[in-house]
């Protein structure tokens, strides 16, 4: 769904966004929807009701919020899986949703509190989110939640809402999922693969919290071989010890190992037989992820392969969060925010 930008203010809440700051309660209940719902609302109706725009609109509207949810365990068993998770959902305190109502049609769909994101544009009321929502709160309950059970597609939501103490569901086709269970497999393949993802993506949540700090976010990047070898490309050997120093760090590395790999590495370079595509580890535009294959055990490869990917990924977060912070709080013009990120993170020109 496409809302206007508010203001400049609004890149705090991308940053917030970015960091993931979401609710840790453990399982999830009606009154704890009930409860954030009215918290979210008593925020939100002074906002609209000053709002230049949405003020306009009606000056009779309901707020309908719309919570998002998540399953925030990788330890659940058969048993969680036949209470369709409900104690190990939390909802999500950033990505706020909500529905502007008057005299029962959908006037406006509001992101966030404070700054406000908004669209008024009809064509965004007809999404198979708002069908399932206006289903439920029609037939069922007036506090339903979205939730996504696929890691693979998190925008394939569905919405839940409790009945008689029972946490249910509704799918694209409104049709009530008793049992999350088929569903789960049909979007992720089996139970494994998304307990698997799950704690990929809490692995990741975890990393990203710590990236408030402006220090952890200049270190994660500093220490990132990719990162410092896109700064500093003449300088093979700093690149090839941080690269190094990582995989030592992740799966451990022998002297003969080392040798074995940095030959296989400069062989690699020199042919370029093996590309960097967007997936493996990229050196100097060459997947380099084949040297360690033919020398590393394969557990210890793998190992190594699932970290680099979840490091680039917490680097690049980093490296975002580096430059919000050059340009909100330093106050960096933009034409020179590539050579003081260059000089903050690395301590050099």
């Amino acid at each position: 769904m496409i809302l206007k930008r508010e203001n400049s203010v609004a890149f705090i809440a991308v940053l917030l966004c970015l960091f993931g700051f979401m609710g840790n309660q453990r399982g999830l209940t009606s009154f704890d929807l009930i409860s954030f719902k009215k918290r979210i609302t008593d925020r939100l109706s002074p906002s609209i009701r000053s709002h230049p725009v949405l003020k306009s609109i009606s000056a009779n509207f309901e707020i309908l919020t719309v919570p998002n949810c998540f399953v925030d365990s990788e330890g659940f068993d058969e048993e969680s899986l036949k209470r369709n998770f409900v104690d190990n959902l939390a909802i999500d305190s950033v990505n706020i949703y909500s529905i502007l109502l008057s005299k029962g049609e959908i006037v406006a769909i509001v992101s966030g509190v404070d700054p406000i994101d908004y669209t008024l544009s009809p064509s965004s009321f007809n999404t198979p989110e708002l069908a399932m929502i206006k289903e439920v709160v029609r037939k069922y309950s007036r506090d339903p939640f979205l939730i996504s059970f696929s890691e693979l597609n998190p925008r394939n939501q569905m919405v839940g809402f409790f009945r008689n103490d029972s946490l249910l569901f509704l799918d694209e086709k409104l049709r009530i999922v008793r049992s999350v269970k088929e569903i789960v497999v049909q979007q992720n393949g089996t139970i494994e693969k998304y307990r698997e993802a799950i704690s990929m993506r809490n692995r990741k949540s975890r990393l990203q919290k710590s990236l408030y700090d402006i220090e952890t976010s200049r270190e994660m990047v500093a220490s990132d071989y990719h990162f410092y070898s896109r700064a500093f490309p003449k300088d093979t050997t700093k690149v090839l010890e941080l690269l190094f120093n990582e995989v030592r760090q992740t799966c451990g590395l022998s002297a003969p190992e080392r040798s074995l790999i940095l030959g296989e590495i400069v062989h690699s370079l020199k042919d370029r037989r093996f590309m960097f595509s967007g997936s493996g580890v990229p050196l100097f535009g060459v997947d380099i992820a084949p040297c360690f294959k033919s020398i590393l055990t394969r557990d210890r490869y793998v190992n190594f392969i699932e970290n680099r990917s979840i490091k680039s990924w917490v680097a690049t977060r980093a490296s975002d969060r580096i430059y919000i912070f050059l340009r909100l709080d330093r106050q960096i013009p933009e034409k020179e925010i590539d050579k003081e990120f260059k000089k903050f993170v690395f301590g050099m020109n």
